[in-house]
Parts: structure tokens; C-alpha cells; sequence
């Protein structure tokens, strides 16, 4: 009944001149590095460029692509994932769903390596995109340890506290927080947990006993410091509160000292009488005795 009734209103819908569409299955695809079309890095020469590549299903059935990498200069190095594939196809997406990739490049001399990615979709060979990289390799790539502004949060660390404290880093014009390596990432002698890079800032997390630090004041100064993708150090400081959690706080002291005041034994005279300040030489209360 339900087909006959469905057969009758497109019957009804086509005579009264309304065109009937049918949503169609189908296959999609849409590839960008570090979220652009096109991406350009200059490193040292030995050191790798790194280009995060994202692969998102547009479509709206599950789908896999297969990536393929042009390297036309011959780069030394030049490979997607961390097995340096010049082709690989991702796992199943779902409509919506993204993927990424790694691309290294890597040159042990001075020159220009383009380096181009195409992804087709596996089900249907017409649906391809593509992004394009280039890499130029100098030796006068700078080489320097870049100036970070870092801030820690929060200003006062426990350091027998077991949670974490966090360093917000800020890279200067030309320096992407997106290239910092999260695994070289050191605060003191800890090393950090995690991060991400959000708002032009990095944000690193760090576990406040692995600081390893004696303070020998209230106060100290923490130095984060950490490599990019490319090789180059920043490095970046900022001055915070520390404490141990140990001995008594100096409001607590006060209190501690006044109580201790109050009822300590008061100082004697000279005939083995506590001393009172309001008699005289005579011990009598008051002027001099009379004559």
C-alpha cells in the first residue's frame, strides 16, 4: 500500500508540473596543507620541513583516498607519514570525517623542492584535489634561537602539588606555533605532557613535581624552551611564585609569634620580682617616697 500511495503522489507532482529530485549517493573529497592550498617553508640545510596535510570526506558515503607525492627536484628527503611513503591510502572516513598526514622534505644542499600531493578518492577516480608545498633549502636559513614570550600559569607553584601548570608561548612575526615539536618542549628539567597550538599561542602543560627545582627565594624564574619543525630553538622566560608545601605560612606566623608572646614569662628584677615598669626605685606605686 505504501508503494502504491508513494507512485501516486509523484503521479499527482509531475502532472501538476513540480519536478521531483531524489537525493543522490556520492562520493567527495577536499585536501589542504597546514589549512591552505599551498604551503612554503625555508629550513638549513639537513633539517626537515614538515607540512600537516588534511584529508576530509565531502561527501556523503564512506569513503578512503589514496595519496600520491611528486617530487620533481629530488629532494634527499621527500615522504608522507613516518615511513616516508610516496603513496598511501587512508583508512575509511565517514561523510565529514578528516585524516591527517605528514609530509616531510628534507635537502642536504641549497635549492627550491616543490613537493605536490593529490588525493583521489578510491570509489570514484573523477573526485581528486590537490595541494602544492615548496621548500627551500639555505644555508643562511636562520639559524638562531628564536625570542618567545612565554607566561606560566599559575603565578604560584606548589611543587609538592601533583598537578600541572601551564606555559603559554608566543613566537615572534615569522614563526608559526603550528612547526613547535611538542616532544622537545622542556620546562626546567620537565619535559612537557601535552600541547596544542590554539590563537597564535602554544599551549604546553607540564607536571609540577617533575620541575625538580630547591628555590632559595619566594620567587624564581622558569625557562621554557623547545625546537620547531624545522629545526630552530625558541627559547622564552617568566618569573612565578614558588613554595614546597612545607612550614607555615607568614600570616600564620604572626599568629604563632603573638600567641607565643602572650603567655611566655615576663622578665624579673633584680631582687627575683618580675619587673614593673609602673614603681618606683622603692617598689612602692607612684612618685618618689616621702622624706
Amino acid at each position: 500500500m505504501k508503494v502504491i500511495a508513494i507512485a501516486v503522489m509523484l503521479t499527482i507532482l509531475i502532472f501538476a508540473g513540480i519536478t521531483v529530485v531524489t537525493a543522490s549517493e556520492s562520493y567527495g573529497r577536499h585536501l589542504t596543507v597546514e589549512g591552505h592550498k599551498t604551503a612554503q617553508k625555508t629550513v638549513a640545510p639537513g633539517a626537515n620541513a614538515t607540512y600537516t596535510l588534511t584529508v576530509n570526506n565531502r561527501g556523503t558515503m564512506n569513503d578512503s583516498y589514496n595519496l600520491t607525492l611528486t617530487n620533481p627536484n629530488n629532494a634527499t628527503t621527500c615522504g608522507l607519514g613516518t615511513d616516508l611513503k610516496r603513496e598511501l591510502t587512508t583508512g575509511i572516513l565517514t561523510p565529514g570525517e578528516s585524516s591527517g598526514i605528514t609530509l616531510y622534505v628534507t635537502n642536504l644542499t641549497d635549492g627550491v623542492f616543490p613537493a605536490n600531493v593529490t588525493a583521489t578518492s578510491v570509489n570514484d577516480s573523477t573526485k581528486f584535489d590537490y595541494v602544492n608545498t615548496t621548500t627551500t633549502v639555505a644555508t643562511s636559513a636562520p639559524s638562531g634561537v628564536i625570542s618567545a614570550e612565554v607566561i606560566i600559569k599559575p603565578e604560584t607553584l606548589n611543587l609538592k602539588s601533583q598537578g600541572v601548570f601551564t606555559a603559554f608561548i608566543i613566537l615572534p612575526e615569522g614563526s608559526n606555533v603550528t612547526d613547535i615539536d611538542l616532544s622537545t618542549v622542556i620546562c626546567g628539567n620537565a619535559t612537557a605532557v601535552r600541547g596544542i597550538a590554539a590563537a597564535h599561542m602554544y599551549i604546553a602543560k607540564f607536571k609540577r613535581h617533575d620541575l625538580d627545582i630547591v628555590p632559595t627565594d619566594t620567587k624564581v624564574t622558569l625557562t621554557v624552551t623547545g625546537n620547531l619543525s624545522d629545526g630552530r630553538a625558541f627559547a622564552g622566560s617568566d618569573e612565578v611564585r614558588v613554595k614546597n608545601g612545607e612550614g607555615i605560612p607568614g600570616k600564620m606566623k604572626d599568629i604563632q609569634k603573638k600567641i607565643a608572646d602572650q603567655f611566655s614569662p615576663k622578665p624579673k628584677g633584680e631582687n627575683g620580682k618580675a619587673a614593673d615598669k609602673d614603681k618606683g626605685d622603692n617598689g612602692k606605686r607612684g612618685g618618689d617616697s616621702k622624706s
